[in-house]
């Protein structure tokens, strides 16, 4: 009985100190990232992607995933549209082609310091052979966002 007691007692301390986000895997990049243009992707986490002063970006259907799962951590990703976020490693995201007024000067896609993630935004073809890539497309912009990519040097 008293066996039975103490293992009882060891399961409910390692039960207690447990979280699955501490052991869980960080997303592979880029295989298990995606850009949306169509909302949420079933299966991922999702950031919301906006700029309120782009008529295009405003209406809020644009969004930069990661995989999602038992054993896959969410990578805490965070997006600024007023400049980077204090406590967090950011990069800059800048399309020069928007209208200075579409104010893409100040966007920012933020992870936490711990993140794998060294991430630099692309603004034309990447041919940059050190990085690995995913695109960043959305079809109803005239302002050439089919030529960026969000990209993680390894």
């Amino acid at each position: 009985m008293k066996v039975f007691l103490l293992l009882l007692a060891l399961l409910a301390v390692a039960q207690s100190t447990y979280h699955p986000g501490n052991y869980a895997r960080w997303p592979r990049f880029p295989e298990e990232f995606r850009f949306s243009y169509r909302g949420t992707i079933h299966g991922y986490h999702c950031v919301k992607i906006i700029e309120p002063s782009d008529p295009v970006w405003k209406n809020g259907d644009n969004f930069f995933c990661s995989k999602a799962g038992n054993g896959i951590r969410n990578p805490g990703m965070v997006w600024s549209y007023a400049g980077p976020k204090h406590g967090m490693r950011c990069f800059r995201v800048y399309e020069p082609s928007e209208p200075k007024h579409y104010n893409w000067h100040d966007n920012w896609l933020c992870v936490p310091h711990n993140s794998p993630y060294h991430l630099r935004f692309f603004n034309h073809n990447v041919k940059y052979s050190k990085c690995r890539c995913v695109q960043w497309i959305e079809p109803s912009d005239p302002h050439t966002w089919r030529d960026n990519f969000m990209c993680n040097k390894d």
